[in-house]
C-alpha cells in the first residue's frame, strides 16, 4: 500500500514544485535579470574571464587596437620576420602548420591553419587534449613544426607540461634550424640511432635547482643519486656538447630515461657549445632510475653519449 501511494505523492511534489518555480522563482529571476545589478554582475563576470585569459593585459589590448591598419612588417616582434623569410617557402607546401609554443600569430603569418584543433599548446595541457593533438598531427604529418625548449606559460617546459606531444615530436621529428630564437623541427620518421660505445661528446658541468631562486653546484660524481622533488622545484643540467670529429658544437642535446633510453627531452646547443636542459621531473614516474645526456649529430642522424649515467630518485614532495 505504501508503494502504491508513493508514485502519486511524487507527482504531487513535482507539480507543486513546478508551480512554485513558475509563479514565484521564475518571476523573481525575470525581475532580477532586468535590474542594473544583474547587468553589472554579468559584465563583471565577462571581464574577469577575459582578464584570466593567458597572455591578456590592458597594455596588450591597447597595442592591438593601435596596430590595426599597420602592415605586418610594422607590427612583427624582433626575429619574426627572419623566421618568416627563412621558412615561408617550405611551409607554403604544407596544408597546415603547428607551433608547440604560445605564439599563435604564426598561423596568420604563414597563412596556414593549425594542424590540430588545439592550435595553442596552452590549451592542450590535459592528457586527452594531448592525445588529440598527437592523433591529428599523425594524420596531417606537417613537414615543419615550431618547437621550444624554454618554459611556456605553465612555468615549465613542454617535456613537463605536454609530455605526450613532446614525445611524439622526439620520435617523429629532428632539429632543423634555429632562427632568431625560434626552433624549427623537420619530420623524419626514421628511428634515431643511439651510439653508445664511443667517447663522450661533451661534459656534464653543473646541477641546478630552481625554486624561489636558482642555485647551482658542480655536477655530482658518478654513482651519487640525486633526489628530485616534483612540487615547486625545477632541476636543470648544464654542460657542453662538442662533435669532436667535426670540431663543432652538437646540433642539439637529448635526455633519455631508464635503461631503455626512452627520449624524454631535448634542448638547443649554444654557439659556444654550452647547453642547459630541464629534467621533466613532473612527467617522469616516481622512484629510482637513471637518465643520460646525448649529443645530436645531424650529419649522421645519431646520438652520442655525454658524460656518465646520472642516478636520480623522484619523490612527490
Amino acid at each position: 500500500m505504501a508503494a502504491q501511494g508513493a508514485f502519486p505523492t511524487f507527482l504531487l511534489v513535482v507539480y507543486f514544485s513546478l508551480e512554485l518555480y513558475s509563479k514565484k522563482l521564475l518571476k523573481s529571476l525575470n525581475l532580477f535579470f532586468t535590474l542594473p545589478t544583474y547587468k553589472i554582475l554579468l559584465v563583471t563576470i565577462l571581464l574577469t574571464l577575459i582578464a584570466a585569459e593567458p597572455g591578456f593585459s590592458i597594455s596588450n589590448l591597447s597595442d592591438r587596437f593601435e596596430n590595426l591598419g599597420r602592415s605586418n612588417t610594422e607590427i612583427l616582434q624582433p626575429g619574426q620576420q627572419e623566421v618568416l623569410t627563412a621558412f615561408k617557402t617550405d611551409i607554403d607546401r604544407q596544408s597546415c602548420f603547428y607551433t608547440a609554443t604560445t605564439e599563435s600569430i604564426w598561423y596568420y603569418l604563414f597563412n596556414k591553419p593549425s594542424c590540430s584543433k588545439f592550435g595553442n599548446i596552452y590549451y592542450a595541457l590535459p592528457t586527452v587534449a594531448q592525445e588529440v593533438v598527437v592523433r591529428e598531427l599523425e594524420e596531417t604529418k606537417p613537414n615543419l613544426i615550431l618547437l621550444t625548449d624554454l618554459p611556456i606559460l605553465t612555468g615549465r617546459t613542454l617535456a613537463d607540461s605536454t609530455p605526450l606531444i613532446l614525445q611524439y615530436f622526439l620520435d617523429r621529428y629532428r632539429p632543423d634550424r634555429l632562427v632568431a630564437e625560434r626552433w624549427l623541427w623537420r619530420r623524419n620518421e626514421t628511428p634515431l640511432q643511439l651510439t653508445r660505445n664511443v667517447a663522450s661528446s661533451g661534459t656534464l658541468d653543473r646541477w641546478c635547482v630552481v625554486e624561489s631562486e636558482r642555485e647551482c653546484k658542480a655536477m655530482p660524481p658518478p654513482g651519487e643519486r640525486q633526489k628530485l622533488r616534483q612540487k615547486k622545484r625545477i632541476y636543470t643540467l648544464e654542460g657542453s656538447a662538442v662533435l669532436s670529429a667535426q670540431n663543432r658544437p652538437a646540433d642539439a642535446v637529448y635526455l633519455s630515461y631508464g635503461n631503455s633510453d626512452r627520449l624524454v627531452a631535448a634542448a638547443r646547443v649554444n654557439p659556444d657549445a654550452t647547453w642547459s636542459l630541464a629534467i621533466p621531473s613532473m612527467a617522469l614516474p616516481l622512484g629510482k632510475e637513471i637518465v643520460r645526456m646525448w649529443a645530436y649529430d645531424a650529419s649522421r642522424d645519431r646520438l652520442q653519449p655525454i658524460g656518465y649515467d646520472i642516478e636520480i630518485k623522484i619523490v612527490r614532495r
